[in-house]
């Protein structure tokens, strides 16, 4: 497909403004991830080892509500991804522990750990959950991609192990559906997964994705195109209908910087995109082949690591390199999606 390039200055589309509400910068290193837990709940991990609970019944002062350690600060044990599930109940942590961590979120004053399962022998960088919180994924430094059942504990959790990716796993995310699993990493590649039975996944098509290594991957929600973006300056969406023969729809470039972050919004009509620079897009994908740039926003604080949509759409928060979490409304609150 042709390349869609971003023109050289963009306004904000008419009907999705866009309002930076918060710079959250009470870290003591980078921040790593970022992630909604249902109803004004904001999610963030660092390379300090904690995770943050925010409240964000006034987003333009979110107050912390509950700080959860999970690595060892002292030797240095990042928080590397976390991911929520879509009820906002369970949250799930990765990082240089090499563990994977469930907490309990129900009550984000008070969050109580349900396990810390070692399944890797490197760092562990990515994780996600499945829509319906009952599949969990992890990948990282041993090339391994893991599942695991979130609701369990010990050995037993441990469902299923990928070993195909040549390199350094970056980015995990589940299809709507939660049928399906894309991994990128190091390699370049983006193996797409059938999970559907997770103690025999299958891996059903290897997109040769980019010229340099994948650092985030995300479905559409509406007709689950696989999106993966780069160290070659470029986002691309698939269309993995006939999984033996997965074919680039678009390519999105205007990026000046390596491409670290991807979020798609829960109607599936934005896709948000970050780079190494802190420079982000908003791109209307409601027609995935025809992709259009409606707004271009700056974070201001360095690399961007993570994006997240919050549950009506409304809400952009990004993971910043210099010790903060900006926070934006992009759009007007819809309805979440089902799921």
């Amino acid at each position: 497909p042709a390349p869609v390039t971003m023109p050289a200055a963009v306004a904000p589309a008419a009907g999705a403004p866009a309002e930076r509400l918060a710079d959250l910068q009470r870290f003591h290193g980078a921040v790593r991830a970022v992630a909604f837990a249902g109803a004004g709940v904001l999610v963030t991990g660092g390379q300090d080892g904690t995770v943050t609970l925010w409240n964000l019944a006034n987003p333009h002062r979110p107050a912390q509500l509950a700080t959860i350690t999970y690595g060892a600060r002292l030797n240095q044990e990042w928080v590397r991804d976390l991911a929520v599930s879509a009820d906002g109940t369970r949250l799930a942590v990765v990082g240089d522990a090499r563990r994977v961590a469930v907490w309990d979120i129900t009550d984000p004053t008070s969050p109580e750990e349900l396990s810390g399962d070692r399944g890797h022998s490197h760092y562990v960088h990515a994780v996600a959950l499945s829509a319906d919180g009952n599949l969990l994924a992890s990948g990282g430094q041993d090339k391994v991609v893991a599942l695991w059942d979130p609701r369990g504990r010990g050995p037993g959790s441990l469902l299923g192990r990928m070993q195909e990716h040549r390199k350094t796993v970056r980015a995990l995310a589940f299809s709507p559906d939660g049928r399906r699993l894309a991994s990128g990493g190091d390699d370049r590649r983006v193996l797409l997964w059938d999970v559907a039975d997770p103690a025999r996944p299958t891996r059903l098509a290897v997109l040769d994705a980019h010229r340099g290594a994948v650092a985030a991957v995300a479905f559409l929600p509406s007709g689950g195109w696989p999106a993966s973006g780069g160290s070659d300056r470029t986002v691309r969406l698939w269309d993995v209908s006939a999984p033996a023969n997965p074919r680039p729809a678009a390519e999105l470039t205007g990026h000046r910087k390596d491409v670290t972050a991807l979020a798609a919004s829960p109607d599936g009509r934005t896709l948000a995109t970050a780079d190494a620079e802190g420079r982000l897009l908003l791109w209307d994908v409601a027609d995935p082949a025809r992709p259009a740039v409606t707004t271009t926003l700056s974070g201001g604080h360095g690399a961007v690591h993570r994006l997240g949509f919050s549950r009506d759409g409304a809400l952009l928060a990004a993971a910043c390199a210099r010790h903060t979490t900006v926070l934006w409304r992009v759009a007007p609150a819809t309805a979440p999606a089902a799921g």
